[in-house]
C-alpha cells in the first residue's frame, strides 16, 4: 500500500504530536527543559520533512517543463532532507525514485548530445541511490552500446550538424 505525500506527512505530525503530549506528562516531574528539547527535536523534524515535501513538488513541476536539472536538484534537497528513519521510510522511497526517474532521464538527454560520461555518472549516481532501479540498468547497458550510441558522437559534432541544420533552414 502506497500513501500519498500529504497522508504521510499528516500521520508523521499526529505520531509526533501524540509523542509530545506522551512525553510531556511523563517528564514533567524530573524538569521541564527536557520536554522543550523534544518538542524542539520534533518541531524540527517536521519542518524538515515539509521542505522535502515542498522540494518533491517544486521538482515535480520542473521535471513536467522538461527542466531536468532543476528537477534533479530539487529531488536530491528532498533525499538530503528527509532522515533514513522509519517515519520517513515511504517519503525517502519516494524521493529516491524521483531522483533515479529524474537521473535517467537527464542522462538521456546528455548521451543523445554525445556527453556520455555525464550520461554515466548519472546513471550510476541513480543506481547509488536506488540499485534496483530498472531505467537506470536497462540505460546503463544501452549506454556501452556504440550501434545505440556511437562513441563519435562527441558534442562538437552536435554542435556542427545542428550548425548546418540552421544554415539550411535558411
Amino acid at each position: 500500500m502506497t500513501l500519498s505525500p500529504r497522508l504521510v506527512l499528516h500521520r508523521f505530525v499526529s505520531f509526533a504530536l501524540a509523542a509530545t503530549g506522551a512525553f510531556s506528562l511523563s517528564i514533567t516531574a524530573t524538569g521541564a527543559g527536557v520536554s522543550s528539547i523534544a518538542e524542539r527535536e520534533i518541531a524540527r523534524r517536521v519542518a524538515r520533512q515539509e521542505d522535502a515535501r515542498q522540494a518533491l513538488e517544486r521538482g515535480d513541476k520542473a521535471y513536467a517543463q522538461g527542466d531536468y536539472e532543476t528537477a534533479l536538484s530539487e529531488y536530491k534537497g528532498a533525499v538530503d532532507a528527509l532522515p533514513n528513519a522509519p517515519m520517513t521510510q515511504e517519503w525517502r522511497d519516494l524521493a529516491n525514485g524521483k531522483y533515479a526517474d529524474c537521473s535517467v532521464a537527464l542522462a538521456r538527454e546528455r548521451a543523445k548530445n554525445g556527453r556520455y560520461q555525464e550520461a554515466n555518472d548519472l546513471l550510476k549516481g541513480a543506481l547509488t541511490i536506488n540499485p534496483d532501479h530498472k531505467g537506470a540498468t536497462t540505460f546503463m547497458k544501452q549506454l556501452d552500446d556504440p550501434d545505440r550510441f556511437p562513441r563519435a558522437l562527441t558534442p562538437e559534432h552536435v554542435a556542427k550538424v545542428q550548425e548546418v541544420e540552421r544554415g539550411l533552414e535558411k
